[in-house]
């Protein structure tokens, strides 16, 4: 390798450059960022957590026990077991029943070009499920994906079966307040697959439609509904 001085200053030449290039353009970015603040305050809060120094953690949680937690698997299972224990599950067979003899008589159809739709209004700036697809990949990439997507949601639908990793999520707790030792202070918020939540907005739009259209949606419901 030749280390003459020649070539040590037109290394350090083109690294100034490099510098200042990363530098100006850095300057671009962040004047664009706080210019967007009123349409747009979540990114720039997003930008202003990225510059912190001293991220929050989770603290050491009281278990069943009524001792801290040493570890972050052991404050991980503390969170898990309280989070499970507040999930009821409260369900009658016969409804489930039921509700799948309705749904079969809604004609859904996940037609290739609403699932392009769907994928074009994805944001980016969201994270992905368990499945590591992130929105960004399908939002470029909605010409190519639309179509085999279709044919996986209406595989889906028809067998009434999905694919494994969209019934995992990323369960991240957020603390509210009071106790950090306190994992009731704490609330979980699950990050799912993101072409999974495509496929159920598609359902979701079908089942109401069915709802309004034959009178079994109350004028009572607000919950899920359109301008209510």
């Amino acid at each position: 390798m030749d280390r003459s001085r020649r070539n040590y200053l037109c290394y350090k030449k083109l690294r100034n450059r490099s510098v200042q290039s990363v530098r100006n353009d850095h300057d671009k970015y962040r004047k664009k960022v706080i210019r967007s603040f009123k349409g747009n305050p979540k990114k720039f809060f997003g930008y202003m957590r990225s510059l912190q120094t001293v991220r929050p953690k989770v603290s050491r949680l009281v278990n069943k026990n009524g001792e801290l937690s040493e570890t972050d698997q052991e404050a991980a299972e503390v969170l898990c077991e309280f989070f499970h224990g507040v999930v009821v599950a409260e369900y009658d067979s016969r409804d489930i029943k039921l509700a799948e003899t309705e749904m079969r008589k809604i004609p859904v159809c996940f037609d290739r070009d609403e699932v392009k739709d769907l994928l074009l209004s994805l944001k980016t700036d969201k994270s992905p499920g368990r499945d590591c697809v992130h929105p960004m990949v399908l939002q470029r990439r909605a010409d190519e994906l639309s179509l085999p997507l279709s044919i996986i949601f209406q595989k889906s639908f028809d067998s009434g079966r999905v694919p494994a990793d969209w019934k995992l999520a990323v369960v991240s707790p957020i603390f509210k307040k009071r106790n950090k030792s306190d994992a009731g202070n704490y609330r979980p918020v699950s990050l799912t697959s993101v072409p999974c939540k495509i496929m159920e907005t598609m359902i979701k739009t079908e089942l109401v439609k069915y709802l309004e259209t034959n009178g079994i949606m109350s004028n009572c419901q607000h919950g899920f509904t359109t301008g209510r």
